[in-house]
C-alpha cells in the first residue's frame, strides 16, 4: 500500500505529488458525498452560506517581482502543501481539500507556461511542479539573501533572469503577454526540469 509519508520518510520524491494525487481523488469522493448529505439534510440557504465561507482556505498570494519573491514563494507553497498533507491524513475535510487545490493552480501560476497548449497546462503545471519540488529538496539551494530582489534589474540593461546555483533552473521575466514583467520560472525550466531531475534523483533529499 503506498506510503503518505514517502516524502517525510526521504524515500522516492516524486511518490510524494503521487501522494497528493491519490488524495485529491479521495477528497473528490468525499465532497460529493458531503454534498449529498447536505442536500438530503435539506439545510437552508443560509446555513449553506455559512458553511461555504468557514469551508474557504486561506491562501497567501504568492508573488513574482523578483527572483527573490518567486523562488520565496515555491518554498512557501511547498511547505504549506507538506503541512496540510499531514494533517489532511487524520482530518479529511473540505476545507483543506480546497486549501490543496488552491496551491496546486498557485505553483502553476510560478511557472511560465505560455509555450503550452492550453489544454496541456493543468498536466504539464503538475509535472513540472512535481520535478521542481524533487529537485529543489536536492541542491543546495543558496540564502535568499542572495537571490536577486526587483532592484537589481532597475538599470534596464541587466537582463532580468537568474538561474539556481549548479542547476538549469531559470527564473526569467516575461516580456509579453498577460504575465508581463512576471519573473517565472522560465519555458526552458519546463522543459529542463524532467532531463535534470534524472542526474540528480540518487542525491539525497535536504
Amino acid at each position: 500500500m503506498f506510503n503518505l509519508h514517502s516524502k517525510l520518510d526521504h524515500s522516492t520524491g516524486l511518490r510524494w505529488w503521487l501522494a497528493l494525487v491519490l488524495i485529491c481523488f479521495a477528497a473528490t469522493s468525499i465532497h460529493a458525498q458531503e454534498t449529498t448529505e447536505s442536500k438530503s439534510d435539506g439545510d437552508d440557504m443560509f446555513a449553506g452560506t455559512q458553511q461555504a465561507a468557514s469551508d474557504k482556505p486561506i491562501i497567501k498570494p504568492i508573488l513574482t517581482d523578483s527572483p527573490r519573491a518567486t523562488l520565496t514563494s515555491f518554498l512557501r507553497l511547498r511547505d504549506e502543501l507538506e503541512e496540510t498533507l499531514q494533517t489532511y491524513r487524520s482530518n479529511k475535510s473540505r476545507k483543506l481539500f480546497k486549501k490543496v487545490q488552491v496551491i496546486r493552480t498557485q505553483f502553476d501560476a510560478l511557472l511560465d507556461l505560455s509555450s503550452v497548449p492550453l489544454s496541456s497546462h493543468r498536466t504539464i503545471g503538475i509535472d513540472t511542479t512535481a520535478y521542481l519540488l524533487d529537485i529543489l529538496g536536492r541542491v543546495e539551494l543558496p540564502n535568499l539573501e542572495s537571490v536577486p530582489d526587483e532592484e537589481a534589474f532597475d538599470d534596464d540593461v541587466s537582463p532580468a533572469k537568474w538561474r539556481i546555483p549548479g542547476t538549469p533552473i531559470r527564473i526569467v521575466r516575461v516580456d509579453e503577454g498577460a504575465r508581463e514583467g512576471e519573473l517565472l520560472f522560465s519555458e526552458h525550466t519546463v522543459m529542463a526540469a524532467p532531463r535534470f531531475y534524472q542526474a540528480v534523483n540518487d542525491l539525497p533529499l535536504q
